[in-house]
């Protein structure tokens, strides 16, 4: 089981995030392991979102965990933000666009389980998100 499957590159590639951007959002911790943490936790939050679909989902499960690389990326930089200290307005904004774009992400992809493509998730309610 990996720990993450994002890289700083995938937030420069797929999210096209500017290095200020990176900068402002780092803490010491996250400059100390290169955003590390964060890509783990990230990863954390899209295993949970597949154990919410029906029927549920593993890391296991997977063929290929690259087909979720775009919907991790977008759920580092929100990771990112829910630990940034310089939180404003447009910094919270932000964050719930990155939020969205991730469940967009996760509900849009395409996975293949034993050589068998899934269908696409909704995520349903509200509720279960939460949680």
């Amino acid at each position: 089981m990996a720990a993450s499957i994002t890289t700083q590159a995938d937030l420069l590639t797929y999210a096209m995030l500017t290095d200020n951007e990176i900068e402002r959002l780092s803490t010491a911790r996250m400059k100390d392991d290169n955003w590390a943490d964060t890509h783990e936790k990230a990863w954390s939050l899209i295993k949970g979102m597949l154990l919410m679909r029906r029927p549920p989902l593993e890391e296991t499960d997977l063929d290929d965990t690259d087909e979720l690389l775009e919907a991790t990326t977008y759920a580092t930089i929100y990771c990112a933000y829910q630990q940034a200290v310089i939180l404003s307005d447009e910094d919270k904004a932000r964050k719930n666009y990155w939020y969205k774009k991730m469940l967009k992400a996760m509900a849009e992809v395409i996975l293949t389980s034993d050589s068998t493509e899934l269908g696409r998730e909704s995520y349903g309610s509200r509720r279960a998100l939460r949680g």
